[in-house]
This record gives structure tokens, C-alpha cells and sequence, in this order.
């Protein structure tokens, strides 16, 4: 029978020699081995396999920059990481009080102003407010610096017994709203509906019987149990803004990795667009992972299934 034997290289992973059992020595099989000690052996009738680069992250050296891909990428994504957590969070707080705002009161004028709102925010573009946003806030009234990275000033408050120290990042808060519109015209579009179909529910009005306050109805009972829906548009939006804001990166001057990319395409840098590619894939499926994961931790049910 006849065994083909690969060794695949972890530096540059391509595929160096097929071996075949039958028409090589064993003394031969074996200086090879121990000339390749940091292949990888794969046993087996093996034909036509190339083990890709992807696989160890390693897409060698940027056309334009003459840097290492991998150190781009990383500088890159930890700056547009860094933007879509405070953007998200931002959506996350505002959207959902928003959506639990309207789902309480229905069909009343502060519901009414809400979801026109949100849906002002789904349909604005991106880069026209934040145009509008430093024309207001940087060149009219001195407020915020939102062009560019910047620097994080840290700032004391005196509380008397002890003095806390808390990071101040001007830069970021206006490409940050800017990011979080949109998220959070979603979020709140969709807590109000979710709200709304356990809101008449049995154990709903159960907890009102027993006498339990409003606020505790709302938030433990009727909020938990439509978190399944929020949790998922939440996911789905943090990983598109983690894939890389590039209207709202462009327009603040925001070194991230939707801008890296952008650039890399114009200048034919194919390894910097082929990394980052593989990122937006990677990042995709780890979020998703997380999700499946948050979905047994709210709904026990799920979790029993």
C-alpha cells in the first residue's frame, strides 16, 4: 500500500515534498524527518495541499509601508476596537432606555418622538453627521476636538476621603456618537418591539398582582425576558463596527482598520487587504460565538436544550 507523507513547513507554509513509502528508504524517510524538525507530518495519501498563511496570521511584509502586516493590523484594530466599545456602548445604554421608554408608554407622544427619532438615525448618513457635528461642536463652539486620535488626559476629582483619577479621551466622543447612531436607532427599534410582546404576558401581569413596583416588573421580568432578539442585533452591530468604521474613520481622521484597508486598497497592498479580510472573518465568528454563549446565560431553557 502506498502512504504519502507531507511536510508542511510552519514558517513559510508550503507544502515542501510528497514522500512515497514504497520508492523511498526508510534511511532516506528518516534524514528527512530530521532535517525538517519544525514540520508538521501529515500521514495519509495526501495530493495537492498547500497550508495557507492565514493559518498562523502571517501575511509577510506591506507593499506601501515596507512594515510587517501583522503589527499594521494590530495597531489598527486596537484603535477601532477601542472607537466601536465606547460607540457601542453608547448605543446600548441610550437604545435600550429609549425602546423601554416607548414599549411602557405606547402609542403616546413620547413613543411617537422616540421611534421618529430612531428613524431619523437609521436613515442619516453616517458621514453627513459627522461633518455636522464637528462644523457645530469643534469649529463653531470650541467644545470637543474630534479630528484626529489625540492624546487621553487624565483628570482628578477630590471626593473628600480619596481622589479618583479617570481618563479623559476628547477625540473620541464625537466619531463615537457619530458611530452609535445608527446602532442605536436599531437597538431601541428593536427593545420596543420585544418589550411589547411579553409586556401582556401571564407572568407579566402576575408580577403586578404580587404587588411588585413598576420598575422591578419592567426591568426583571419584562426586559430579561426579551433580551434574546436585543442580544442579537447588539452582536451583529458591534461586529460590522469592529470590521471597521471607514465613513466615520475617514471623516474624524481615525487611524482604524476600516481607513488601513481603505488606504491599502487605493496603493494595491494586498497583504494588509488579505489580513485584514481574514480579521473581519475571525472577528465575525468569535462575536456570533459569544452570542450563542450569552443566549444560554440568559434563557436557562436554552441551555437545558
Amino acid at each position: 500500500m502506498s502512504v504519502n507523507i507531507a511536510f508542511v513547513s510552519r514558517r513559510d507554509t508550503t507544502l515542501h515534498a510528497l514522500y512515497d513509502s514504497e520508492s523511498e528508504s526508510l534511511e532516506q524517510l528518516k534524514i528527512v524527518v530530521e532535517s525538517h524538525p519544525d514540520s508538521i507530518s501529515v500521514g495519509g495519501r495526501v495530493t495537492d495541499i498547500t497550508l495557507s498563511p492565514a493559518v498562523w496570521f502571517d501575511f509577510g511584509r506591506s507593499y506601501q509601508q515596507h512594515r510587517e502586516v501583522r503589527e499594521i493590523i494590530r495597531k489598527s484594530f486596537i484603535n477601532t476596537a477601542y472607537l466601536s466599545t465606547v460607540a457601542m456602548l453608547i448605543a446600548i445604554l441610550v437604545g435600550i432606555a429609549a425602546g423601554i421608554v416607548s414599549a411602557v408608554k405606547p402609542y403616546s407622544f413620547p413613543d411617537y418622538l422616540t421611534m421618529t427619532i430612531a428613524l431619523i438615525g437609521v436613515s442619516m448618513p453616517v458621514f453627513w453627521l459627522g461633518l455636522m457635528l464637528i462644523l457645530l461642536f469643534q469649529s463653531q463652539l470650541h467644545w470637543i476636538k474630534g479630528v484626529g486620535y489625540g492624546q487621553i488626559e487624565w483628570y482628578a476629582v477630590n471626593l473628600g476621603f480619596f481622589i479618583v483619577h479617570f481618563p479623559w479621551h476628547q477625540h473620541v466622543i464625537l466619531p463615537a456618537i457619530t458611530l452609535a447612531t445608527v446602532p442605536m436607532a436599531i437597538i431601541a427599534r428593536m427593545t420596543r418591539s420585544s418589550m411589547l410582546e411579553v409586556m401582556n404576558l401571564d407572568y407579566i401581569r402576575t408580577a403586578r398582582a404580587k404587588g411588585l413596583s413598576e420598575w422591578t416588573v419592567i426591568i426583571r421580568h419584562a426586559l430579561k425576558n426579551a433580551l434574546i432578539p436585543i442580544i442579537t442585533v447588539i452582536g451583529v452591530d458591534f461586529a460590522l463596527l469592529l470590521a471597521g468604521a471607514v465613513l466615520t474613520e475617514t471623516v474624524f481622521s481615525w487611524p482604524g482598520l476600516g481607513r488601513e484597508i481603505v488606504d491599502a486598497i487605493e496603493f494595491r497592498d494586498f497583504p494588509v487587504v488579505m489580513a485584514g479580510v481574514v480579521l473581519f472573518a475571525f472577528v465575525f465568528v468569535v462575536v456570533n460565538l459569544i452570542i450563542d454563549i450569552l443566549y444560554a446565560y440568559i434563557d436557562p431553557r436554552i441551555r437545558y436544550q
